[in-house]
């Protein structure tokens, strides 16, 4: 798998000062409005109060009820688990939580409640997940946010309420899914938190940009509602005082898994036992020992025995759109929209569990997303250029820790006039004009070489870009 490495810009800046890395503000991948309504992130209908497991939760009072989810950036609230606060008779708390789309049930004992402020940690598959919080005396909520022991970076909003959500089993019922049923959609949280995991990482590796995180780069530059305004002259002025040149923004647009059954079957097994007896004497005569008896023995062969078996595949699916801005100036320089795909096959036999998670497909999804995004920031702010031209042959300022590999097909571009908007003499950008198709036949680590196959004006500092068909 291609991943975003150190370009070669030593190559461009030879005799120069040292590459100084410009600052690129990755802010966290949010849902869009589709997939939040997809996932019943939306505000829910009212409903009644739910009734109190215990009488004493009051104002102030943290135990009993709760039912709780993560927040989105316009604070909508989707409930996704059930928590019942108890007070043990030796002061200290224990709490039962219950997933309402799994039905599965955690008890922890690490509950801490000091007046208002509540704190619960749990363990998951990703590592040990803490809620923690204080409650609202003007909603009676509990506003906390959530940390997954793994990924320490991402802080993410929750809320906790006496109102269960449109979805919501009455209190201590249990309703078992069946076994057929392919497991759900992981929670949209945990999608999210891995593709902001995959994306900090990718760039960090990359070496190409200085990252600043979601974290850091909201307390550099204050948001003002859902997103940032890059065309708002105070928040350019905010990422200049920062030394932010580049922002990424993400949102995911879609996600969907599907488990197909592709052939059904029958496995055959069978079992061979050996039974043996010996009877008979053992005498003793002048100092000699005799045996007198028989062996005799069976085998018995059983039947093949068939087991039920499925063929099944699995597919997940996300759909990504990826915006770039000049921080300092607002204008977008790159905006697209990519669909990633992954999926197995596995055998699913009768006996057991016949069903897999998706997680795990959804984690090698993030990371083709992560891969993929890193390339083409790169390629919008440090393009693959050409160096030198010598007869038939170019030599590119990009290698092998870019991810060029030999058989590579380009066009390459050279720069044409400025495009510039008649009422405002805004410059809008340049015109590309074609100029020629290549063909990558040697790689370097950090440079590279390539065939010409077609030239009507390739020139030193010519662009290279992916053919478009």
């Amino acid at each position: 798998m291609k991943k975003l490495a150190l370009y070669s810009l030593l190559l461009l800046f030879a005799g120069t000062a040292a590459f100084a890395q410009p600052k690129l503000a990755i802010v966290s991948v949010e849902p869009s409005h589709v997939l939040a309504k997809k996932f019943g992130l939306l505000p829910a209908p009212p409903v009644t109060p739910a009734p109190a497991v215990s009488a004493a939760t009051g104002p102030g009072n943290l135990t009993g009820l709760w039912y709780f989810g993560p927040k989105l950036a316009n604070n909508q609230r989707r409930t996704v688990s059930s928590i019942v606060i108890v007070k043990n008779p030796n002061g200290s708390y224990h709490a039962d939580m219950t997933n309402l789309a799994t039905h599965q049930q955690t008890r922890t004992d690490n509950v801490q409640c000091d007046g208002s402020h509540l704190r619960v940690s749990y363990p998951t598959q990703r590592g040990l997940a803490t809620l923690e919080g204080n409650l609202n005396p003007a909603t009676g909520n509990i506003d906390a946010t959530s940390l997954i022991s793994s990924n320490p970076r991402r802080h993410l909003p929750y809320e906790f309420s006496r109102q269960p959500g449109p979805a919501a089993p009455p209190p201590g019922q249990m309703a078992s899914a069946p076994a057929s049923e392919p497991p759900p959609l992981p929670p949209l949280d945990i999608i999210l938190h891995s593709l902001d995991t995959q994306f900090v990482d990718r760039f960090q590796g990359g070496h190409v940009f200085t990252v600043v995180e979601d974290a850091d780069v909201k307390q550099a530059v204050p948001l003002q509602g859902a997103e940032y305004n890059v065309k708002d002259s105070a928040t350019q002025a905010a990422f200049k005082k920062a030394g932010i040149d580049y922002l990424l923004v993400t949102t995911l647009e879609d996600a969907s898994d599907q488990t197909l059954d592709e052939a059904a079957g029958t496995i055959a097994t069978s079992s061979t036992t050996y039974n043996a007896q010996r009877q008979g004497q053992i005498q003793r005569a002048n100092g000699n020992i005799a045996y007198n008896g028989s062996v005799s023995g069976a085998i018995n062969n059983r039947a093949s025995v068939y087991d039920k078996h499925i063929q099944k595949e699995q597919k997940v699916r996300l759909v990504i759109r990826c915006r770039l801005f000049d921080a300092n100036s607002g204008a977008l320089l790159d905006s697209i929209t990519h669909t990633f795909a992954t999926n197995r096959a596995y055998v699913a036999l009768a006996a057991g569990n016949n069903m897999e998670s998706t997680s795990d497909l959804f984690d090698a999804a993030a990371t083709q997303v992560a891969d993929w995004t890193a390339l083409r920031v790169g390629d919008d702010v440090f393009p693959i250029k050409v160096l030198d031209k010598d007869d038939k042959i170019v030599t590119l300022n990009r290698g092998s820790q870019s991810g060029l590999h030999i058989g590579q097909i380009f066009d390459v571009f050279v720069l044409g006039k400025e495009i510039k908007d008649p009422t405002t003499g805004e410059v809008l950008g340049r015109d590309d004009i074609k100029a020629g198709r290549v063909a990558i036949n040697s790689v370097r680590e950090k440079f590279s070489k390539a065939s010409i196959l077609d030239d009507t004006g390739i020139t030193p500092g010519a662009i290279l870009r992916p053919p478009e068909n």
